[in-house]
């Protein structure tokens, strides 16, 4: 009788759940507890317990003649838990709608923090489904939308077996995500020095318009395929340096004509060939002088203070020193010296100075640029043309012996009054 009653039970027993109809649609995880819960909100028509109901659905379900039970330790072995779960996996929805929602084009860089934010950003609103939950069931429509079919995701495990959603997510963001320029497009030869910090800031500019929010330091490591910050640092500043220009060189630079060779006097010189060039100095209003200075020169730093190591300063002073043109004694020009001596040479440059009104220069200076002047020009420095002029002067003089002056004054008789040995020394006092 009692296995009567049994077959007859089994036979006629109906679900708590009307048809049965269970909407796993928005279930937040598809697990026993999860089941247990649908089926409850799901009982119109009696209380019976989620776990005796699932039996019964599963039986109308399947078309089965029995019961399955709830569930059972062998993993191979069916029940109406397994089967209820695999029915909630096909059926439920990820928050996010379609996989094509998710930004990896623009998203700041691929690590699971940021596109798990990713998908939060674009789960619907009310969602209350924890996000590596979500991930997997999107991963998974995905799958099935692209292949017809796909395994059951898990966010990551250590199981070999089973599929990891995070590393599907990161393979595609990795595939998908693009810089907002590229190495190509940083301006460095305009740039105003190769250093990090300017190297962003010529990042940042690049990115406007970007439709990535990104920072600019994750856009360099994408651009240079480096793995993080310090290898794309490196590979930025190693392109900066080779790229850097400076609008100007050593040879073009005019210091003909300048005051002196002072710190200020030689940036001036770099400013206003800068200037001169307009447009076709791009750099000239964002570099300063000094750093153009260690560019022309090829040098490490504009002034290290020590005169043992050539710097930026050195070069342009040497440079400036050996270039610098008279302002008196020009082509064509005639300079007046009254007297054949150093000091009387140096008084006529000083009047000359003082009646030129664009000659500013201090006499040691201008001393040295007509001293660099008449070297170029004659092969003799200034020294050496006083003397050959002043010797060129005496020449024109007519000249007497002390022989017409007194008989007695030879030359051996004026050597010898030279030396204090004759009667006008010893006898005539004073004369």
């Amino acid at each position: 009788a009692a296995l009567y009653l049994q077959d007859r039970c089994i036979f006629k027993i109906e679900p708590c759940v009307p048809n049965p109809d269970l909407d796993f649609t928005d279930a937040l995880l598809c697990d026993h507890r999860r089941v247990e819960d649908t089926i409850r909100e799901s009982q119109t028509l009696c209380d019976r317990s989620p776990r005796e109901d699932a039996r019964v659905i599963v039986r109308d379900l399947t078309d089965n003649t029995a019961l399955l039970p709830w569930n059972v330790k062998d993993p191979l072995a069916d029940s109406a838990s397994k089967h209820l779960i695999e029915l909630c996996h096909d059926e439920v929805k990820s928050c996010v709608g379609t996989y094509d929602e998710l930004n990896f084009k623009d998203i700041a860089f691929c690590h699971d923090n940021t596109i798990k934010q990713e998908i939060t950003a674009n789960q619907r609103e009310g969602c209350t489904r924890h996000v590596i939950h979500d991930a997997t069931m999107l991963v998974r429509e995905k799958e099935i939308a692209d292949n017809g079919d796909a395994p059951i995701y898990v966010w990551r495990d250590k199981n070999e077996d089973t599929p990891d959603a995070a590393e599907y997510l990161n393979a595609d963001c990795g595939a998908s995500i693009e810089a907002c320029s590229q190495v190509d497009e940083l301006d460095f030869a305009n740039i105003r020095k190769c250093d990090h910090n300017l190297i962003k800031a010529e990042i940042r500019a690049k990115q406007e318009g970007c439709t990535s929010d990104r920072h600019e330091t994750h856009d360099a490591v994408l651009m240079t395929g480096a793995e993080d910050w310090t290898g794309a640092i490196a590979s930025l500043m190693a392109t900066c340096e080779e790229k850097i220009t400076p609008c100007v060189s050593l040879e073009s630079l005019d210091f003909s004509n300048v005051n002196s060779c002072s710190d200020r006097e030689l940036l001036g010189v770099i400013d206003s060939a800068r200037e001169a060039m307009g447009d076709a100095c791009a750099s000239y209003e964002i570099r300063p002088s000094h750093e153009e200075a260690i560019l022309i020169t090829d040098t490490e730093i504009w002034n290290d203070k020590d005169d043992s190591t050539l710097d930026a300063q050195d070069v342009l002073y040497n440079t400036c020193m050996a270039k610098a043109e008279s302002c008196t004694f020009g082509n064509g020009e005639s300079l007046e010296v009254d007297g054949c001596d150093w000091v009387s040479f140096q008084k006529a440059v000083k009047l000359a100075i003082r009646g030129d009104e664009t000659c500013n220069r201090n006499v040691d200076f201008e001393l040295h640029a007509l001293n660099r002047s008449l070297t170029d020009a004659t092969n003799q420095g200034t020294q050496d043309w006083i003397d050959e002029q002043c010797a060129i002067a005496w020449s024109g003089f007519e000249t007497s012996t002390f022989a017409e002056v007194d008989p007695e004054f030879t030359d051996d008789f004026m050597v010898e009054y030279v030396d204090g040995e004759t009667h006008l020394n010893r006898e005539t006092g004073n004369f």
